[in-house]
Parts: structure tokens; C-alpha cells; sequence
């Protein structure tokens, strides 16, 4: 493991970052000359020694990467930033402009004695030039694998912080000289207005690992004889939440370059300003956090200062997505393009078309032959080819699941994923595999899709019409405001909970399981993300625990009326948890609220004609249809455009529809309609 040292020089903390115009380097450099494909050949930069303040000096070289030994070097992740703001280095003993973040970067990680050798693609790779840009993206996974260690840089101090000191969590016994000086600042009855409050934070995100919730300075106040915070408590738990939030929301969580630029490296640090951290220490910090908080501190967590626990838990959200990912590499597993796309949607990339490309080094599973990478390609057909040949090659509907609102590219297919729309948000826990807990439902049994391409933009599929929406619910935008708790109220008078829960529902069983199977999408999302099972009659239970405990329930102070709680309130199981909890939740509780979110948050409930409870997306609308198309897994609502169109020679006009997207909807989710005859299926043509 790299020692601080070698990853952090200096000790000014100040960087001068003011902009001063000049032209690029240009690529005719003799620092840019061809590389040589069949060699697999790469640039490395070498970082002369230096202090922090001093100028910047690189050097280009060649390696290749299979030459024997192997090149030595490390690869840096980071985000470009904003590439208006510019910062000089002497490149080749010539000035070449980089982003600010790059040049804070280099400052912080060069050695002060000896030469460090990197690999930064925006310095690396002649960006100027598409064919080298396309050549050596087929690259990025051999060229991160090479790498023996990856420095993720996160961002420098932010400028609010006062100076803090140099550390290096490691997350095992080697933290615990940290650790005690961490303990011993509260035994000395000082009051420091100007606390090294970033020292505290990552000391509080480390004793996440092994503490209870109620054992912890940052939760409980611990105020008492000898145990003395440096400002009140209520100030002491913003100043950590205002110290971690820089690093727990850096863009770097948000890049989609990154996630392979951290899966790949056999070793990664964490870096932020001056204070280094193993992936090891992150680890940890949240399977500890995450045990606790969902078992025996389930309480005490909920109790705890609210923006604190936002901020460790999205912080623990993003690191949780890029460990299963390291994960499943450790055990060879085989990730296919649609379940990274689908994964790492939220992320951005300046360039659209990376949203493709960006995760192409992570594929282990092609069903057909690999997309190869070319900037000559516009967005829009690098989204439909990618689109229509994984469809065509898996015989599955998998690429339609999801998020498929329009973004930047509304003239996209219906039926083709606008991966610049971010769908659920960050920080949500959505079940492993895809959004919304897609692999664990069978709508249409294990079917191969029937798909006939009518052109590059239009697609028929066959499949089964199942109902036609006559009632639509508010969309539920946010999960934890008073917002959601209209949302809420809305869709329980929606549908009838008011007016005898327990009558019969068209698919079987009562409008009450219905309701409440409807709300979690019929899973259980328990202690991990990837825990996911589907719902039993005894998560009822947790369900009812839920709408006492939780403040966006129904059964709110603020939300429904008592006169329409009469009916639920007949139900033993209400009584026999007491009276509203207000915010306490217990374990099973936790579960269920977070399977809500996960699978209500940017969705509609809605009723059919036939009586079908469900969630759609938030287009959905009065008149869209519900079907259940072969090698879905899910049933999906469509759209008439109002059009028909001559599509196929010797045939009359066929009607074209709008692919809306996925739903839930209670009964037709586990091969049910599979049981009708083929007098019932017929094709549908989406554009």
C-alpha cells in the first residue's frame, strides 16, 4: 500500500489557482507523435519532484503495454471540471493549459525527491485527435488493470475549512494513533471555535466501522464529567456534516469515466486535500454503518441529526455501488453492457456518447459482437445501435426497462433509453442487478422476444394488451417532504383504501395486499442493496410498522383526515404496535420504507378499467395502455400516437404507439397472462 507520503507533498494548503489565458499545447508536439496499435502502446506522464508552490514539470513518455516486464505506473482518477478554468504546466518544456482540478492534482500528488510516474487520460491521449481518442478507449481496461494502484482525487480542502492535518486512514490497526488523538480532543475541556473539523469527520466516518450509533460523538451527545465537545453539540454535528459533505459529494462520485478507473486498479486511495484513505477504510465504514442502522440501532439512528445521516448515507450509497462492482470482478463475474448502462445512468460524461462508451472496459458478457468505440458517430446513433443490437442479440426486452422519458435527445426512438436522462437519483437503494428490482419478476415467463425491425426507428414486438388506465395518482417526486406525504394521501384515496380495503381484487386476494404490495413493488430491499427478495405475507407486519413510524405516511399528523383512517384502523395489527411513532423505526420498518422509495420515487399509481392497481412512469396518463410484451419482465404502458402508418408491403396501415415505459402493476407480474391463448397476442409497432 502507498504510504501518505508518496501520495501527498508538501504542506502549504493554499494553491494559487488564478486563470491566465494562453493557447493549448498544441498536438503537433513531438510529445504527441503516433502511437503504435500493435504494441498497444500508451503515454505516461512524469511528474518532476517538487513542492507544492513550485512550477509544474511533465514529461511525456511511451510504454507499451505488452512489453515484458510490464510499465510501471499509477492511474490517476479525478474529474476534468470546468474547462474554462485553465491552470499552466511545462509540458516538454513547453506551456500547455490544463483544467484547474488537474493542475490542484499534480501539485498535491508529486513527490518532493523523486519523479511520479501517472497516467492522466486528459494529458495522456491526444485529444485532438478521434482516431487515437477511439483506439485508446478500446484500451482503458488494459491500461487501468496495468496500473498497479489508482489515486482517486477527490477535490482539494474546501476553502471554508480551516487547515487540517495529514492523515492516512487505513481502516485496521494502523489507524489507531489517529484514532486516540481523535478521542483525547474531547478530554481536554477546551472550547476551539476553530477545531480541525475535517480531522473530526474522517475520524467519525472511520468509528462508523465497529461503533453503535448510541456510541457515537457525532449522533449522541456524549456532553458530560470528562467529555467535553469543542462547540456545542448541535454546531459540532454541522461542522462535521459541513467538513464531509466536499469529499462525500465531489463530482467524482457523479463521473461515469470514473467507476472503471476505480473497478479495474487492483489498489485504490482516496484523496482529499491533505487526508488520504484506503478503500479498505471506506469499506468498512459502511457494512458497519449499514449493519447498525438497519438492526440493533435502527432507532437511534433514525433519531440522529438528519443532514449528518444524508450525507454519511450517500457517501455510503455511491461507495456501495463501486464495491459491488470490485466485488463481482473478484469472483468473475459477468457483467453485461445493459446492466453497467442501467447501473451507472446517474453518472454524467462531457461527451453523450460516453454514456456508452465510458463502460465498455467493464463488459465480461457480449451476447453478440462488442461495440467498438467511434467519435465519427453522432449521439443519437450510437443510442440506437446500441439499443437495437443488444434486443436483437439477447431476445429480451431488458434494454426497454427503465427509465425512458426523453432528455436531451427527444427525437430518440420511443423504444431507445435516453442515457442522458439520470432517472433515479443518487443515494436512493435500488435492487441489485437494475432499477426497481426488474430480475426478480417474470411477466411474461422466460419468453424470447418476437422483434421484427421495420426500420432503424421502428421496432414490432408481440405481446398481449392487458388493460387500459382510466385513473391516474400525483407523481411521486420526493420521498421525505410534505410533498410525499400528498403523493401518499393521494394515491390512498385513489385507490379506495378509504372504502373497505379488504374487497375482493380482480387478480386475487384483497385491495389491502394489493395496496400495500403495489407501494414496495412486491420486494423487500433488507441490509445491503443487493438483499432483495420478493415480498411474503408476513411483510405485512413491516408495512404496518412503516405508515405508523414513517413522517411521509399517510398516517402522518399532517396527512389523511381521521375519517379516513376508520376502516385501517379495525385492523389489530394497527393497535397492537401503539400509537404513531413518529420517525422511530424498527428494523423490518427501514426495509420497507426503503424498498418505497426505491420503487415509488418518479412514479404514478394508477387504476385500469379492469381494476389493476399499479406504478407507471410519471407520463403516465388517462387512456395509455398496459401490456405484457414477450421477453419482458415486466408489463409495460404504451401510448396510441394517434397515427397509422404503411409499414409493411402487401399489409394494410398499421397504428403506432409510444413506448411510455416499465410498471408494476399487482397480478400481472408472474406469468399470469401467459395462461391465455394465442388468439390473444398481437404486435404492436412503436416509433
Amino acid at each position: 500500500m502507498p504510504t501518505l507520503k508518496s501520495l501527498i507533498s508538501g504542506r502549504r494548503r493554499n494553491v494559487n489557482t488564478e486563470l491566465t489565458p494562453a493557447p493549448s499545447f498544441p498536438s503537433s508536439s513531438p510529445g504527441y507523435r503516433k502511437l503504435d496499435v500493435a504494441q498497444e502502446q500508451i503515454r505516461v506522464l512524469d511528474v518532476q519532484p517538487g513542492r507544492l508552490d513550485s512550477p509544474l514539470c511533465c514529461n511525456l513518455r511511451v510504454v507499451a503495454l505488452l512489453s515484458t516486464p510490464v510499465p510501471q505506473y499509477e492511474t490517476l482518477s479525478y474529474t476534468w471540471g470546468d474547462a474554462r478554468s485553465t491552470l499552466p504546466i511545462q509540458l516538454e518544456g513547453e506551456t500547455k493549459f490544463v483544467t484547474t482540478n488537474l493542475a490542484v492534482a499534480l501539485r498535491h500528488l508529486r513527490d518532493p525527491y523523486t519523479v511520479k510516474v501517472l497516467w492522466v487520460d486528459a494529458v495522456c491521449i491526444n485529444q485532438d485527435d478521434l482516431d487515437e481518442r477511439s483506439q485508446q478507449v478500446q484500451l482503458m481496461r488494459r491500461i487501468y488493470s496495468i496500473g498497479h494502484a489508482v489515486i482517486v482525487w477527490t477535490g482539494p480542502l474546501h476553502k471554508s475549512m480551516p487547515p487540517t492535518r495529514e492523515a492516512f486512514w487505513t481502516g485496521d490497526i494502523r489507524d489507531e494513533g489517529l484514532l486516540r488523538t481523535f478521542w483525547d480532543s474531547f478530554r481536554g475541556g477546551d472550547i476551539d471555535e476553530n477545531f480541525d473539523a475535517t480531522f473530526h469527520a474522517f475520524a467519525f466516518v472511520r468509528i462508523c466501522a465497529d461503533k453503535h450509533v448510541w456510541d457515537h460523538p457525532a449522533y449522541q451527545n456524549m456532553s458530560g464529567p470528562g467529555f467535553t465537545y469543542p462547540v456545542p453539540f448541535g454546531a459540532y454535528q454541522r461542522r462535521i456534516k459541513e467538513a464531509l459533505e466536499p469529499f462525500a459529494k465531489s463530482a467524482w462520485w457523479l463521473r461515469l469515466w470514473t467507476i472503471q478507473e476505480a473497478v479495474l486498479p487492483p489498489t485504490i486511495t482516496f484523496v482529499y486535500g491533505p487526508v488520504a484513505m484506503s478503500y479498505q477504510m471506506l469499506m468498512g465504514s459502511a457494512s458497519g454503518l449499514t449493519h447498525h442502522k438497519t438492526s440493533c440501532c435502527a432507532s437511534a439512528f433514525s433519531q440522529a441529526y438528519y443532514d449528518l445521516r444524508v450525507c454519511l448515507q450517500y457517501l455510503h450509497a455511491n461507495f456501495n455501488s463501486l464495491h459491488e462492482y470490485r466485488r463481482e470482478r473478484s469472483i468473475d463475474h459477468r457483467s453485461n453492457l445493459w446492466k453497467l448502462l442501467k447501473d451507472f445512468r446517474h453518472r454524467h460524461a462531457t461527451d453523450d456518447r460516453d454514456k456508452i462508451y465510458g463502460v465498455l472496459g467493464l463488459v465480461t458478457a457480449w451476447y453478440g459482437e462488442p461495440i467498438i468505440p467511434d467519435y465519427t458517430m453522432s449521439t443519437e446513433e450510437v443510442y440506437i445501435r446500441a439499443t437495437t443490437s443488444f434486443t436483437l442479440d439477447t431476445k429480451s426486452l431488458f434494454a426497454m426497462h427503465g427509465a425512458m422519458e426523453p432528455n436531451k435527445y427527444p427525437n430518440l426512438p420511443s423504444w431507445v433509453m435516453d442515457w442522458t436522462n439520470p432517472a433515479v437519483p443518487l443515494g436512493l437503494s435500488t435492487a441489485k442487478g437494475t432499477p426497481r428490482s426488474t430480475l426478480k419478476y417474470g411477466a411474461t415467463g422466460e419468453s424470447e422476444a418476437s422483434i421484427c425491425m421495420i426500420s432503424e426507428r421502428t421496432m414490432a414486438l408481440e405481446g398481449i394488451r392487458c388493460g387500459l388506465i382510466r385513473a391516474v395518482g400525483r407523481p411521486m417526486t420526493d420521498c421525505v417532504s410534505s410533498a410525499a406525504i400528498r403523493t401518499q394521501v393521494d394515491w390512498f384515496l385513489l385507490a379506495g383504501m378509504d372504502k373497505d380495503p379488504d374487497r375482493f381484487y380482480v387478480a386475487g386476494g384483497t385491495c389491502r395486499e394489493a395496496y400495500w404490495r403495489t407501494l414496495c413493488g412486491d420486494v423487500m430491499t433488507l441490509n445491503r442493496i443487493e438483499e432483495v427478495r420478493r415480498a411474503t405475507a408476513d411483510d405485512y407486519d413491516a408495512f404496518v410498522e412503516y405508515f405508523l413510524a414513517s413522517r411521509d405516511s399517510p398516517f402522518n399528523e399532517d396527512g389523511l383526515a381521521p375519517r379516513y383512517r376508520t376502516e385501517w384502523l379495525r385492523d389489530s395489527r394497527f393497535g397492537q404496535f401503539g400509537k404513531l411513532t413518529d420517525g422511530l423505526f424498527t428494523a423490518r420498518a427501514s426495509h420497507f420504507s426503503t424498498s418505497t422509495q426505491a420503487n415509488g420515487l418518479d412514479r404514478s399509481l394508477f387504476i385500469t378499467e379492469e381494476g389493476y392497481m399499479g406504478l407507471g412512469p410519471t407520463r403516465t396518463r388517462v387512456g395509455d395502455e398496459v401490456w405484457c410484451l414477450f421477453g419482458g419482465r415486466t408489463p409495460f404502458v404504451l401510448r396510441r400516437n394517434g397515427h397509422e402508418d404503411y409499414l409493411i408491403e402487401g399489409e394494410d396501415n398499421k397504428e403506432l404507439h409510444y413506448m411510455i415505459g416499465d410498471t408494476y402493476v399487482h397480478g400481472l407480474m408472474d406469468s399470469e397472462i401467459m395462461n391465455l391463448g394465442p388468439q390473444h397476442r398481437e404486435w404492436v409497432y412503436l416509433v
